[in-house]
């Protein structure tokens, strides 16, 4: 990791690089979590309440959700970013095509600790509504591809 970003230019990297829909980008974003990343989701769904290191959120929050995305459908818009310290809240709004559900939308709050150059926790705030008529409501079910 580049030292020289600020915790800010590593928030705006971390949404730019989870919003190209590529799956190496998804995979690059995921370096910019620290090995002992706390990643916290508001609300009573299927993807809500904490997971702790990289790898646990890459494999139940990331990998998951692009499994779900059919290709080349995601947009991620980056709204407000704010930094105070080692603390940055940010705002964005994703759109994607679901495999076997409605698309998604959904409008999003982080705010996030950034140590060392890494994203050190994560607290997110989205609209549990659209996650409940999408298919991330069954995100511990394997996604069925139409054919």
């Amino acid at each position: 990791m580049d030292s020289a970003l600020t915790p800010k230019d590593v928030v705006i990297r971390f949404l730019e690089l989870m919003g190209t829909g590529q799956w190496d980008d998804m995979e690059k974003a995921g370096a910019l979590l620290a090995d002992d990343v706390d990643f916290w989701i508001a609300g009573n769904t299927a993807i809500s309440g904490t997971v702790v290191g990289r790898e646990a959120a890459m494999e139940r929050r990331f990998r998951p959700a692009r499994k779900r995305t059919m290709p080349g459908t995601l947009t991620l818009r980056i709204g407000k970013v704010i930094a105070e310290g080692d603390y940055v809240a940010a705002e964005w709004t994703s759109r994607r095509k679901v495999v076997s559900s409605a698309d998604y939308e959904n409008f999003f709050f982080g705010l996030f600790h950034i140590r060392n150059g890494k994203i050190s926790s994560l607290r997110e705030y989205l609209d549990t509504q659209a996650v409940v008529q999408s298919s991330w409501r069954h995100i511990d079910k394997p996604a069925e591809v139409p054919k």
